[in-house]
């Protein structure tokens, strides 16, 4: 194990320079509250892999504490980075590192970019038993305070906004459809029945982003947009009763275009 001191640059800067000068042939990125369940967990891990040479991104189910309880998380999923092993060379290879500029969820957009890249059939899943890993849920952590909840939607919009950009890169990254999350995620953030702040500030960016892509959009099949909607409902834990309240996303979306025009 080696320590380095960085001069104060966040998370991304420390990830990325770990990247950098790592020679081992996978890199897996740890909060230093989280843990594995033993040291038969990293045997495990370890062993998996030395010997694999068909995968660039491994994961398996790990444990996330709640309210003093453990929750077992069992399905991939693209945001958290934690408990996966990314191949060393595959990210050096696609020149992929994590957005310095970004002040939140800089890690689903660094997976973001790594499932855009990754050819078909490079993920795989360790199984096991029992999960390996316990990921530690910082509950005074500002993505988890509801009167932080706009500056969480911002930073939000913010990471879909860079990972457009790389998809735009490419006509196969399907960048209509990173539009159509990227429309549905703010619906979702911003519909919540118990938001009392003041959004004036962030529906005028959302509001300049649909009238730019707003053919795209109205243009999406009905079960792309379903889809997407699903996934920026799931992230954003919308409740029953923000789905009964609030307004059909094309109306509230228009409603949007019709303050800013």
């Amino acid at each position: 194990m080696k320590q380095i001191c960085l001069p104060k640059g966040g998370v991304s800067a420390a990830r990325n320079h770990g990247i950098d000068i790592s020679e081992a042939k996978w890199v897996n990125f740890s909060d230093c509250d989280d843990c594995y369940s033993s040291i038969f967990s990293l045997y495990t891990i370890f062993n998996v892999l030395k010997t694999n040479e068909t995968f660039d991104l491994l994961w398996s189910p790990f444990w996330m504490t709640k309210d003093g309880r453990l929750k077992m998380f069992n399905e991939y999923n693209g945001i958290f980075i934690h408990n996966k092993y990314y191949r060393r060379s595959f990210l050096n290879e696609q020149k992929i590192r994590f957005c310095d500029k970004l002040h939140m969820s800089e890690d689903s957009a660094f997976n973001a970019i790594v499932e855009a890249r990754i050819g078909y059939g490079r993920i795989g899943r360790i199984n096991v038993k029992e999960p390996l890993y316990c990921w530690c849920r910082r509950e005074g952590s500002v993505t988890m305070q509801p009167d932080k909840w706009v500056y969480n939607a911002e930073g939000h919009f913010d990471r879909n906004l860079y990972v457009l950009e790389e998809c735009q890169k490419k006509p196969e990254y399907r960048a209509d459809l990173m539009i159509v999350r990227t429309l549905t995620d703010a619906y979702a953030m911003l519909t919540k029945s118990w938001l009392k702040e003041d959004t004036s500030k962030f529906r005028k960016r959302i509001a300049s982003f649909y009238l730019l892509y707003r053919d795209i959009f109205l243009n999406a099949k009905p079960e792309d947009l379903e889809k997407v909607q699903k996934m920026s409902d799931l992230e954003a834990g919308n409740n029953e009763r923000d789905k009964q309240i609030r307004p059909p996303i094309y109306q509230w979306l228009e409603e949007l275009a019709g303050e800013a025009e």
